[in-house]
């Protein structure tokens, strides 16, 4: 096997490993979330141990991935120095059509061009925007109902380990699966709508009829100063507010009703002190 392989192989699985991690953490995240605002206020090891029994197959099978990709990069490791040097003649071929386009996209005012040649361009443009929001769109409904059939912790048997696992795996790998090709194919078809713009774009600029070579300009110390100060100005208001919130939580008490809960937390339910 290919060390190029091995890293398609790699990165693959860390693909479906991050859904594997998401989808543990969201578990817990919603098992703390029912135990802090459940109906009991008091904390208790029933209640705790109840929520997270629901979701120990979840957290089995992040788990059980993570040892899979330990062993993974043990027995089918990545030589980076074997791998040729440079990128493939298909990576090149990509890169050198983005550089192609864009350089050829400065150098063409649409709204100077001839009205033909504007018309298929502006096409190309809208149709590529439409593939990426409906690549988009089908990756997000895909991932609706895996959600929906994965977040629900009434589907997780702690006695019918399998029957639960083997499942919830599978679901994982079609929604991976589904989503990489949604990415791929919508990847090809932006590359080749691409192709078919640089051909419009080499043919506007050899007619050269209203073309506007466009000049680099560069931005002026004036400018520079202003983006500065206006980037400095929203990173102090955002802190400012932060600061706030944290002096307004720390004036109503909240801060002390969290520790309070922390402590009878680790005091009542896990037994420390």
């Amino acid at each position: 096997m290919t060390e190029r392989k091995k890293k398609y192989i790699h990165l693959f699985y860390s693909v479906y490993l991050s859904v594997l991690i998401i989808n543990a953490a969201l578990h817990i995240i919603f098992a703390v979330c029912a135990i802090y605002f459940g109906a009991n206020s008091e904390f208790s090891r029933e209640i705790v141990s109840t929520q997270f029994a629901k979701i120990a197959i979840p957290v089995y099978i992040c788990l059980g991935g993570i040892i899979v990709g330990f062993l993974l990069s043990l027995f089918l490791p990545v030589n980076e120095s074997a791998m040729p040097k440079g990128k493939s003649k298909k990576d090149k071929s990509k890169k050198n059509y983005k550089m192609i386009y864009e350089r050829l996209a400065k150098k063409i005012d649409l709204s100077q061009c001839d009205a033909e040649l504007s018309e298929k361009i502006k096409k190309e443009r809208k149709l590529r925007m439409i593939y990426s929001y409906v690549c988009l769109g089908l990756t997000v409904l895909s991932a609706i109902p895996f959600m929906i059939i994965i977040c629900n912790p009434n589907r997780y048997d702690k006695y019918l380990i399998n029957e639960s696992i083997i499942p919830s795996v599978i679901i994982m790998f079609i929604w991976c699966v589904l989503a990489f090709i949604f990415v791929l194919g919508s990847s090809i078809i932006r590359t080749e709508s691409m192709k078919s713009e640089i051909l419009l774009l080499k043919e506007a600029i050899e007619n050269k009829s209203g073309l506007i070579v466009e000049k680099a300009e560069t931005p002026t110390a004036e400018e520079q100063k202003k983006k500065l100060i206006t980037v400095w100005s929203i990173r102090g208001a955002i802190v400012t507010v932060a600061l706030v919130f944290i002096i307004i939580g720390i004036c109503n008490g909240g801060m002390a009703d969290v520790l309070g809960k922390a402590v009878r937390l680790c005091t009542e339910c896990i037994g420390l002190g």
